[in-house]
């Protein structure tokens, strides 16, 4: 497999990862997401990234081969403030879809664990869609596991999310 690099994006990586995050989400969701759910948030990526990367409230990493932008990564502080776990949120890992199932997303996964290890957590955990079957097993091929925690989230009809879990040994 060739070399990877992964380092935080800048705004000068807003446009490479709406790119990205378009062509997933048509790709990954198109038959779990309604179309005209997923056609309408694609028409706010490129403003809505420029905005996440200054406003800076996580922690945007891209993905990339040769100097090529193929994903990104986003970590967030816990979200729960009563939670005395230590845990950060990976909320989400996304891949051009031409670098699926080649191994960058468990070389991404890993460099995110190792990462967040190095600031002292515990956990790692994230929310994937309960029909996402290919992302799940994925996540549970990276030694995450189903905490038992759902919640639904609204993306043009309610969607049951799982929360799974790593420990970060």
């Amino acid at each position: 497999m060739e070399t990877i690099t992964i380092k935080k994006a800048t705004i000068d990586d807003a446009i490479d990862i709406a790119d990205i995050h378009m062509l997933s989400w048509e790709v990954a969701y198109k038959d779990i997401i309604p179309t005209e759910y997923i056609i309408e948030k694609n028409k706010t990526r490129p403003a809505q990234w420029q905005n996440l990367l200054l406003k800076n409230d996580c922690e945007y990493f891209i993905i990339q081969l040769e100097n090529n932008t193929i994903g990104f990564i986003t970590l967030a502080k816990p979200q729960d403030k009563n939670s005395d776990e230590n845990y950060y949120e990976l909320v989400s890992l996304y891949l051009h879809p031409d670098y699926c199932r080649k191994g960058f997303g468990t070389v991404a996964l890993n460099y995110i664990s190792s990462y967040t290890k190095a600031l002292g957590e515990k956990y790692l955990i994230l929310f994937v869609l309960e029909d996402n079957h290919s992302a799940r097993l994925f996540y549970e091929k990276n030694g995450f596991l189903f905490d038992g925690t759902k919640k639904t989230l609204n993306y043009g009809k309610p969607l049951s999310a799982l929360r799974y879990r790593r420990e970060l040994a």
